[in-house]
């Protein structure tokens, strides 16, 4: 009897260690893998910081969409951005080719929809009225997650539009709002 006790706690023991030393490595792997393959945190901001600064440093158009089309896809790891640009009547200044894009252009709908509605719209949401998701299917079919408007006041100076992550991961939270953040400069800075 007294031996299977001694057994018992031994096992016991073992467990308890065993699972203080699975933990830190469990974490460590697990931060590893974070670090490998999607945005930290940390990262986030840091990548804030330097899309802001050359934002705010951009004067001409390409330096402008070099930061859309280039920097902000490979920071983010998304598979791929389009950045267009829009005059005061909803008519296209840049690119000079959306219909790749679009079923039909403009975009009346999601126009409409981002210069009332401040936050982004998600393609793959089925909450919006039919108009509406007409056009974000379109997008969604496209291959697009995401769409942030480029405004100024009631002026709409552009859309951006993004797809998934690479390895079709949905964007989180912090990222979202970093591309707000970047869009309201962005806008500025047309």
């Amino acid at each position: 009897v007294l031996g299977i006790a001694k057994t018992s706690g031994l096992i016991f023991l073992f467990i308890l260690l065993v699972g203080f030393l699975f933990s830190p490595a469990k974490e460590w792997i697990r931060s590893t893998i974070d670090r490998l393959f999607l945005v930290d945190k940390r990262q986030i901001a840091q990548i804030l910081q330097e899309l802001s600064r050359k934002t705010a440093s951009a004067i001409r158009l390409p330096d402008l969409t070099q930061i859309v089309l280039k920097d902000l896809p490979k920071s983010f790891r998304l598979e791929k951005t389009v950045f267009i640009i829009l005059d005061n009547n909803d008519d296209i200044l840049f690119p000079e080719s959306p219909q790749s894009c679009f079923l039909s252009w403009p975009p009346k709908e999601i126009i409409n929809e981002m210069r009332t509605c401040k936050q982004p719209l998600v393609c793959q949401e089925k909450r919006y009225r039919f108009a509406l998701q007409k056009e974000l299917d379109a997008l969604s079919a496209s291959g697009f997650h995401l769409v942030i408007g480029l405004q100024s006041g009631r002026q709409m100076n552009g859309l951006i539009l993004t797809s998934l992550k690479i390895g079709n991961r949905m964007l989180t939270r912090r990222e979202v709002n970093a591309f707000l953040t970047l869009s309201n400069q962005i806008s500025v800075a047309l």
